[in-house]
């Protein structure tokens, strides 16, 4: 008995061992349907939308800064332009085609051939493409519902990270 539970063991492991590497060209068309790059491009913006929400908040909830509404605005828009610039530095690092490749070697390294096929078979199908459809509008409305939390968290790090850096350049500066 223990002889068969061994052949099936190795026959089970030599299998995933042995199995083909998804291709360049299937794992393109896996990434197309998918629409990984269209996420990709919401999770950046996203990040700069949460980044320019957390410089912004920062400087208001600041007890020591107080500006006059004008002022306000003219530093919002200061924030938004450097926002804005960094998504341009971004984007000529090409950071898109960083993720991209990061997705791929991934994928080769966790899904066969076969593994491929199958998400490529499923998303192109009608229930898969509603599933994507709805993925999307799920992932919004995630972000949406965490982000008051993500940001309120963040601000309460950053604040106490900014008190600290203060405390300790005043010792410094001082010894």
């Amino acid at each position: 008995m223990k002889k068969y539970a061994l052949i099936i063991a190795l026959s089970l492991f030599s299998q995933s061992v042995w199995a083909a590497p998804p291709s360049d060209t299937s794992l393109q068309k896996l990434m197309t349907i998918m629409r990984i790059e269209e996420q990709f491009d919401q999770q950046i913006k996203q990040t700069h939308e949460l980044i320019e929400k957390q410089i912004t908040n920062s400087w208001k909830e600041h007890p020591t800064i107080k500006l006059s509404p004008d002022k306000e605005e003219q530093v919002e828009a200061f924030i938004r332009r450097m926002v804005q610039k960094a998504a341009e530095i971004e984007t000529n690092k090409n950071s898109r085609q960083i993720y991209i490749h990061a997705w791929i070697h991934a994928a080769k390294k966790h899904y066969t051939q076969e593994e491929v096929d199958a998400m490529i078979q499923f998303y192109t199908s009608p229930v898969g493409q509603s599933i994507m459809q709805k993925q999307l509008l799920f992932s919004d409305e995630y972000v949406k519902t965490t982000e008051p939390i993500m940001q309120e968290q963040t601000n309460e790090l950053f604040e106490y990270v900014l008190q600290e850096v203060v405390q300790e350049m005043k010792k410094i500066a001082n010894q």
